[in-house]
């Protein structure tokens, strides 16, 4: 990853943006992640000469985690709801099929007793 970055810069890209994890003593909030893990986001910018030359190459380093672990809960939570909502969409749908059927019977013996005899 830091390979291709390296190339994208000396390539000519003036931004490159880029995210990797760390080992370190924090312990992530995800339940299926490794403890001590850091995702770190980075971006390069490049400063060129007037000839087009690199002159210098600044770097940002942001410690991310705190999000990509909201971003997992929140993707839990909406895998959450949307399992509910299936299934509360399933009971709407017996309870739709309970009542045809129930006014069926009452139609059906309606029509038996309204028949001539």
């Amino acid at each position: 990853m830091l390979r291709a970055a390296w190339e994208d810069v000396n390539a000519g890209r003036e931004q490159i943006k880029f995210h990797f994890r760390l080992l370190t003593n924090r312990r992530s909030l995800e339940a299926n992640d490794p403890e001590g893990l850091v995702t770190v986001m980075c971006r390069l910018f490049t400063d060129r000469n007037h000839d087009g030359s690199m002159k210098n190459i600044m770097c940002c380093l942001v410690d991310i985690s705190d999000i990509k672990d909201l971003e997992c809960q929140l993707r839990a939570r909406t895998d959450e709801v949307e399992m509910k909502m299936a299934h509360l969409l399933e009971v709407k749908k017996q309870q739709e099929k309970f009542i045809d059927v129930r006014i069926r019977s009452v139609v059906d013996g309606m029509e038996i007793t309204d028949s001539p005899r």
